[in-house]
């Protein structure tokens, strides 16, 4: 029991955190209170209750604010083909179970962060807080439901002995979430691959065709990579050397079910410690607005904005050639204008479809799965532009063609708007010094009409 000195102490130190005590100090503090009750608005209020969300698992909400819902929907659609619930109760089990399920991989994400982003003091203490919001999920997911007939696993249990069997059979992938086994460690990518490459490559709906994956893998068969985890190619990298002056990473793709994982950083930290060993003296790249941050941290830094033009399938008022033939270039010309040797590249994209103009020119073109692909387009005035250009997009009239351009390129941007282009997406050109001690690399944009493509420069 407190002494009576210790009680005479705790009372005088209530009269000093009583508050105001007159009626004007009541009346002031009041008013301040006024200044002092948070939003008032719906909107106001909605972002208000979002300011301490940090990893949601403890939220009502199922997905974090912008997060990619398609994911969970996959999910839950998956659950209900495997469950066909039939009554409204079975319909909300199986939907309570996906969100545990959903959140519970969440939860693996998140420990991952705070072990490659946290001192081990911080990460032990937010692990142990982890542990216990994953036990709270796992517990609603072995939970017995009173009005449901789909039902958690009948595993043994001395405890609780009223839970019921299931009205189905259930498997453990079902109530637990799908644990992946650990990558292998990055490999070259090999022709063989590439089946699996195309359908990596469609699930992020780009352009490229089988033929694309055969040249890169031929132009640089030692700097291709990939990563594969469950059986399967789920992640992607390129690097093409230019006489060691320059090398070009590309084809940077992970698999939507397997991102977060640092896959992307794996293959990209191969790619840099192959062309280290090269002797490569430069190295570039196309950032999405996805990638971009990974690159930062790698050392790439930004150079220039470079854009995406379509141009839908339609007539134009000028006729149409169909003569396509393999055509001279001017390998300085290119030089000059990319700043490295890439004779090597243009020989084989020449052979697909080209044109050029002796002295002033060149243009190149190829199909590809989503739109007919027009580049590269290097010209030393806009005129001759103009001309290779015409003639490609009236061979190609009613197709949807795709041409990517530096926009610092008055003329180019100026002739993609005159053939009725119009700009989609917007990407970032990077650049990292390679070697110490190479020279600075020149190279001239005003002569750059339409780039190789994002996996060429």
């Amino acid at each position: 029991m407190a002494s009576p000195a210790k009680i005479a102490a705790c009372r005088r130190n209530a009269l000093k955190s009583t508050g105001p005590r007159t009626a004007e100090g009541k009346a002031i503090s009041a008013r301040n209170s006024l200044n002092s009750t948070g939003p008032n608005t719906a909107s106001g209020k909605a972002i208000s209750s979002r300011n301490s969300l940090k990893h949601g698992l403890r939220s009502p909400a199922v997905l974090l604010p912008g997060e990619d819902p398609r994911p969970f929907d996959r999910l839950l659609a998956a659950l209900i083909a495997e469950h066909q619930p039939e009554t409204p109760a079975d319909r909300d089990a199986v939907c309570s179970l996906a969100v545990s399920m959903w959140k519970l991989r969440c939860a693996d994400r998140v420990e991952k962060q705070i072990w490659e982003t946290c001192d081990l003091r911080t990460a032990i203490a937010k692990v142990d807080a982890l542990c216990r919001y994953r036990s709270t999920l796992r517990r609603a997911l072995f939970q017995p439901s009173t009005t449901s007939s789909i039902a958690p696993p009948n595993f043994p249990n001395e405890v609780n002995p009223t839970r019921r069997a299931p009205s189905r059979p259930l498997s453990l992938s079902w109530v637990l979430p799908a644990m992946p086994s650990p990558p292998e460690p990055p490999r070259l990518l090999t022709l063989a691959d590439i089946p699996a490459a195309m359908v990596l490559k469609d699930s992020a709906s780009w352009n490229q065709k089988v033929e694309d994956w055969e040249n890169v893998i031929r132009l640089a068969p030692r700097g291709c990579f990939a990563i594969q985890c469950d059986g399967k190619l789920v992640a992607t990298a390129t690097a093409v050397i230019y006489q060691k002056r320059l090398a070009w990473i590309g084809m940077v793709l992970t698999h939507p079910d397997y991102r977060g994982r640092g896959y992307a950083r794996s293959l990209m930290e191969q790619s840099l410690a192959h062309l280290d060993a090269e002797g490569v003296d430069w190295i570039k790249l196309d950032a999405t607005d996805m990638g971009r941050p990974l690159y930062l941290q790698l050392g790439f830094e930004d150079e220039a904005p470079i854009e995406r033009w379509l141009r839908p399938a339609g007539d134009l008022p000028f006729p149409r050639r169909d003569r396509r033939e393999a055509v001279p270039f001017d390998p300085a010309l290119d030089f000059e204008a990319f700043g490295a040797d890439r004779r090597e590249l243009l020989a084989v994209l020449s052979r697909i479809e080209s044109a050029s103009v002796p002295g002033k020119g060149l243009a190149m073109g190829r199909p590809g799965s989503n739109a007919t692909y027009f580049g590269p387009c290097v010209c030393r005035d806009q005129a001759t532009a103009r001309e290779l250009a015409r003639s490609f997009v009236a061979r190609h009239s009613h197709e949807n063609i795709y041409w990517d351009l530096l926009p610092a390129n008055a003329s180019a941007v100026g002739l993609a708007r005159e053939f009725g282009f119009e700009p989609r997406r917007r990407l970032t050109r990077m650049v990292r010094r390679g070697v110490a001690g190479g020279a600075d690399l020149l190279h001239n944009d005003s002569l750059v009409f339409a780039i190789a493509g994002f996996e060429y420069g």
